[in-house]
């Protein structure tokens, strides 16, 4: 230390003399810590062993001028505890900074490293929503206010930053008493890099976390503290879903034995907008093993993964959207109970009565002025799922399965106005087939509706308990196809459907108060036609919002009024010789353009094989057979879609229909426009769009309102559609569905891809047929030849018999 300057002498001013001083270590080491705050109840301890503290410090007084340094500091403490009566929400195992220094003139704090260790926290959340840790800190009143230190000078602001803050093994113990979740967060580590009082700066950060309960969640990326910003990759893996049942067991009698969630993706934070949303998330999403236990234990619902290689998620505004969610072998359980109730409404939870009396809620709009969460999905994809139906309030029960369904939704929307399209095919039972076309608004299905529902070859004994209850009759054997239409508009229903039952006979007759009192014998004799086969049709109307109504209930009258016609006739050629029953097998039915022998075909097949067995001196012939109008028309129409899809940049897995195509999908109808322009021209596609906008063409082809349409569309909006190159009507749907219609009418084929199609499936049913049991040398595939069948209609391919 030094000094320098003459001494004051009485009555002069003070002359402060220029001195410096440095010290170049000060240490503390092994100092324990303590200390109690008794401002809250109970009192509030804080503990810590073994804190250190190592530094250099410097001093020193110029004239007026005076600057105090820290240089090389460094701290740590170990076994730092928070405790509040018996409760320790807060240990920490290490904590402590190195390469601390300050300069006091210049306002400047600054720290290369930033560490804790081994920290352990129990936060709760209350029911009315508050955090046990907030209540147990310091509570500042107005006296603390009035004591409170002089605010200093404005000056400077003071500068603090640390290179580095690492957090690491830190485990938290989690819970929301208002839901009952509870979570164990183990090996929480987060690294800061760049953080200071400047809170307009970005930081990056890493951190990951295990839970006990099973998964992993890490992240990295920048925020700016003071906006909030978040740019960051976010990754969850494999994170169980079974601490989310107490919030599931609010609203149903369900437990969740399995299922986990995974997701990768980019999740980023603005100031709210249509551009710059307060949240988005965009990137993948998996729900992996989701199965649903009822409180028996038996499962009601799983799937195998419901995922979306894309989604893209915003709050702020509010949107869901997915271009394409697979949902991969759902597994679901239908049941109508005994009081004819569904088990689903059975496993709801009720909420508790009450003394007061609550007042109905006012119906809903039937337009809802706003959607709070817009959901738009482009493709839902299902694949091999499974539904088990059962009705146990009859005597015997019945029960029946559908399995394989696949197909595809596209054009799922929240909104009430959107209308989306569904193709989805499936098994029913062993041999049946179940299909369903059609468009309507799952979230508003009583407004739009146009769902067509065919069910072919379905067994009928299994449905015997339902002839017993309304005809009074078991059902010995017989084959039902439904072919049901359902239109809704405004919840009132309009069904023309079709039922079609093959070689029904009945067996021994049942007392039953609801069978109807019909001489089922005679009108066998007088209803049956020459080929054995019994049709009826049934309109059915009623509106959806009358609690009388029951769909069910008509349809079963009418499988009454069928189980009046029996079929008596005879298997045609070795059926009827034979005596096996089935039916006719001389034609195997295959879809338009398809070579895949269906389950009801197959059954054939099987019963062929069994003739062979019985007749080792016949031998098979199968031709390749093809239909030019039918199967010409599917190849087109698939060749297509495909094309449209490829341009459309929608991925389609090998051997995949591509479905139906979104019209609304803009790059959909980019492909669709492209497509047309380079098979017919510019021009043609130029003349398409007038005679959709009104302004061209015939009178006859215009669309209907088209001037009225064109006149009502902003200007705006017209030059908008002009720029995109769309017709400037409000609905281009006709428009595209034009374009699609030429298109497939001139989808040119390969010169061979009718016959090879024949080829195909002649190959496929000597397949199926050696997987029966028949020797190869006796089913010998012959030339591809064409055969008749309308365009939409199944195409036969005639089986042919000789000797060996």
């Amino acid at each position: 230390m030094t000094a320098a300057g003459p001494a004051a002498t009485a009555g002069q001013p003070v002359v402060i003399n220029n001195w410096k001083l440095g010290v170049k270590q000060v240490v503390f080491d092994q100092v324990a810590i303590s200390a109690v705050d008794e401002t809250v109840s109970p009192p509030l301890k804080l503990s810590a062993d073994k804190a250190q503290l190592r530094l250099q410090l410097a001093a020193e007084q110029a004239g007026a001028d005076f600057r105090l340094t820290v240089a090389d500091a460094a701290f740590s403490l170990a076994d730092l505890a928070l405790a509040s009566g018996a409760q320790t929400p807060f240990k920490l195992a290490q904590l402590g900074f190195t390469d601390g220094a300050v300069d006091l003139a210049a306002r400047h704090a600054s720290l290369g490293r930033l560490y804790a260790e081994g920290g352990q926290l129990q936060i709760t959340r209350d029911p009315k929503g508050q955090l046990n840790i907030v209540g147990m800190l310091p509570k500042f009143g107005a006296a603390g206010q009035q004591n409170a230190a002089p605010v200093a000078p404005a000056g400077a602001r003071w500068i603090a930053v640390a290179k580095s803050v690492e957090l690491s093994k830190f485990g938290a113990e989690v819970e929301d008493q208002g839901t009952g979740v509870k979570v164990h967060v183990q090996d929480l580590a987060v690294k800061l890099d760049g953080a200071g009082s400047d809170l307009t700066q970005p930081v990056k950060f890493e951190t990951a976390l295990n839970l006990r309960e099973g998964g992993q969640l890490s992240a990295h990326g920048r925020v700016v503290p003071a906006s909030g910003a978040i740019d960051a990759d976010v990754r969850v893996k494999q994170v169980e879903l079974s601490p989310l049942q107490p919030l599931l067991g609010e609203y149903v009698k369900l437990k969740i034995a399995g299922g986990s969630v995974s997701a990768h993706g980019r999740v980023t934070a603005g100031a709210g907008g249509a551009k710059n949303a307060r949240l988005r998330y965009v990137g993948e999403l998996d729900i992996a093993g989701l199965a649903l236990n009822e409180e028996s234990g038996e499962l009601f619902a799983a799937w195998k993964n419901v995922g979306a290689d894309k989604l893209t998620a915003t709050f702020a505004p509010n949107l869901l959207e997915i271009p394409e969610l697979r949902v991969v072998e759902p597994d679901a359980k239908l049941i109508i109970e005994n009081d004819r109730s569904f088990n689903a409404a059975r496993l709801l939870v009720r909420p508790a009565a009450s003394g007061a009396t609550v007042e109905a809620p006012p119906p809903a709009p039937t337009q809802a002025a706003d959607d709070p969460f817009p959901v738009r999905i482009q493709r839902l994809r299902f694949q091999d799922a499974k539904l088990d139906f059962a009705d146990l309030s009859l005597r015997p029960q019945f029960a029946a399965k559908i399995y394989e369904l696949n197909g595809v939704v596209t054009g799922l929307s929240s909104s009430r106005d959107s209308r989306s399209q569904i193709e989805l095919d499936g098994r029913v039972d062993e041999f049946g087939l179940v299909r369903i076309r059609g468009v309507l608004n799952p979230f508003a299905p009583a407004n739009n509706t146009d769902v067509n529902v065919v069910f072919k070859n379905v067994d009928m004994v299994p449905a015997s308990p339902y002839s017993m209850k309304f005809a009074g009759y078991k059902i010995a054997e017989g084959k039902i196809s439904l072919d049901l239409q359902y239109k809704v508009r405004n919840s009132q229903l309009e069904g023309a459907n079709q039922i079609v039952i093959d070689k029904l006979t009945l067996g021994e007759r049942v007392d039953s108060p609801d069978a109807l009192k019909l001489p089922l014998e005679l009108a066998i004799a007088i209803l049956k036609d020459s080929e054995g086969r019994i049709e009826l049709g049934l309109p059915v109307s009623g509106s959806l919002s009358d609690p009388q109504f029951s769909y069910g209930a008509l349809i079963w009258k009418a499988i009454n009024s069928v189980l009046t016609k029996i079929v008596s006739a005879p298997f045609r050629a070795l059926g009827g010789v034979f005596g096996i029953s089935g039916e006719k097998l001389e034609a195997i039915d295959f879809d338009p353009g398809s070579d895949k022998v269906l389950p009801p075909e197959r059954e054939k097949l099987k019963q062929v094989a069994q003739v062979l067995s019985k007749r080792p001196q016949l031998k098979l012939s199968v031709p390749g057979q093809y239909s030019e109008a039918a199967d010409g028309a599917a190849l087109k129409v698939r060749a297509v879609r495909v094309e449209i899809a490829k341009r459309a940049d929608i991925k389609l897995e090998a051997g995949e229909e591509p479905g139906p195509l979104d019209l609304r999908a803009r790059a959909v109808r980019v492909a669709i426009r492209d497509l047309y322009a380079e098979r017919f021209g510019a021009a043609e596609l130029d003349k398409q769009k007038k005679a959709a906008e009104g302004g061209a063409g015939e009178p006859a082809a215009r669309e209907p309102n088209s001037d009225a349409a064109q006149e009502k569309l902003p200007l705006w909006q017209r030059a908008g559609l002009l720029i995109q190159g769309e017709p400037q009507v409000a609905d281009a749907s006709a428009f595209y569905h034009k374009l699609q219609e030429r298109l497939d009418q001139n989808q040119p084929l390969p010169a061979d891809a009718l016959t090879q199609l024949g080829a195909q499936r002649a190959s496929a049913i000597l397949a199926a047929l050696k997987e029966a049991g028949v020797d190869p040398t006796r089913a010998l595939a012959v030339a591809p030849e064409k055969v008749s069948s309308d365009v939409g209609k199944p195409v036969p391919l005639k089986l042919g018999l000789a000797a060996k």
